[in-house]
């Protein structure tokens, strides 16, 4: 096997993804496009339960619970269920304070996790339809009935809201997170049409608890359950009118931390749960690759990309290909270094997100083989100073 056509596969390997499954979504949403916006008169409000998980979130459990009671919800169908995982500060106290009926709370002790607590919160939820939320994440006003609407159909088994990202200092994490996740919204808007999302935002989505079952408390439950509810025979949708907001943070320690957890989460469940993937169609198994599994591996691409054309660099084009790279690499550490307390240009900003993105797939895979801990993590430099 030539070193060419060892360079020239790891390059369609690492352009497909971002580039190649975009447009084949376009295609496949083209010949499909089967989307229904109901009107006000068609809801059906169905009874809810709302799940918080919550761990030391005392700056912002106030706000939160705020929110949900100001929700264009009718009160007598909604039941909000909060599970305290091992609280060592004052927010108990303060959920208590609010002595409101619709709201139930229940401690978790030791402390065990996110994903433990939500399978608690199941067993104890009492109405049809389950919202998952955060405890840092805001939902606009209609978000709930943008999300329960679609339960009208029987077909629909989950829907995820749009999570918008607040970017409040402008640094080169916050605004490639921005950029990425705008590129996320729109693959997520594509394969809603197909009624095949892959993955739900953990800030905001809704399945039916019938299709609910027991999650291993190391794996992400906004990957894990929407697999589950597509191999039920039923749709998972999009729906950008249901928003929440969370504030992003601009440390990129944070961002790095929270991108290996989710990509070790996404490898655990991988092999731990490989029918439950490669057993739901074509579709889904396509969808999985492009979007996930070939993301990453593309640190390990992009490492075989550079070693080969090391030794092919005496050839014009891959001359050319090498000094792309290092600009790749050079624009990344320039956004990193100036980017954090200085606006620049955008031309930086994805360089350095594409990096850090691939630091963290990279160092995700090596921590799924040494055993890396998911199921307990601790709050980012954002979440314990919001205000």
């Amino acid at each position: 096997m030539s070193l060419q056509f060892i360079f020239w596969i790891f390059v369609i390997l690492v352009i497909f993804p971002y580039l190649g499954y975009p447009l084949m979504l376009a295609i496949l949403t083209f010949l499909k496009n089967s989307r229904k916006d109901f009107a006000d008169s068609e809801l059906d409000y169905k009874a809810i339960t709302f799940i918080v998980p919550v761990y030391n979130e005392d700056r912002v459990i106030r706000q939160k619970i705020s929110n949900i009671l100001d929700m264009e919800y009718p009160a007598d169908k909604i039941e909000i269920l909060f599970i305290f995982d091992g609280c060592t500060d004052n927010t108990i106290n303060i959920v208590n304070g609010f002595n409101s009926k619709l709201i139930k709370v229940f401690e978790q002790n030791p402390r065990k996790g996110k994903i433990a607590a939500l399978n608690k919160a199941v067993e104890l939820a009492r109405n049809e339809i389950l919202v998952f939320s955060d405890a840092n994440s805001l939902y606009d006003k209609n978000a709930l009935k943008e999300l329960v609407i679609h339960f009208k159909k029987d077909d629909i088994g989950c829907v995820c809201g749009k999570l918008k990202y607040i970017c409040s200092e402008g640094t080169s994490v916050e605004s490639g997170e921005n950029i990425y996740w705008k590129y996320e919204e729109y693959l997520k808007e594509k394969e809603s049409v197909l009624g095949s999302l892959l993955v739900a935002n953990g800030s905001i989505y809704a399945m039916r608890k019938s299709l609910y079952k027991k999650i291993d408390n190391d794996v992400a439950d906004d990957f894990v359950n929407p697999m589950r509810v597509y191999n039920a025979g039923y749709k998972i949708i999009y729906e950008p009118k249901a928003i929440a907001r969370e504030k992003v943070s601009s440390n990129m320690q944070d961002q790095f931390r929270q991108k290996v957890r989710i990509i070790a989460q996404g490898w655990k469940a991988t092999f731990r749960m490989p029918d439950l993937i490669f057993s739901s169609g074509y579709l889904r198994i396509t969808q999985f690759l492009c979007h996930k599994l070939l993301r990453w591996l593309t640190p390990f691409f992009m490492i075989a990309i550079f070693t080969s054309n090391l030794f092919l660099i005496g050839n014009n084009i891959y001359g050319v290909s090498f000094v792309f790279q290092l600009l790749l690499y050079v624009f990344a550490v320039t956004s990193f270094v100036l980017g954090k307390k200085h606006k620049i240009a955008k031309i930086f900003y994805i360089p350095f997100y594409f990096c850090l993105i691939n630091a963290s797939a990279f160092t995700a895979f090596l921590r799924f083989l040494t055993g890396f801990k998911t199921d307990v993590w601790e709050k980012s430099e954002t979440a314990r100073n919001i205000n």
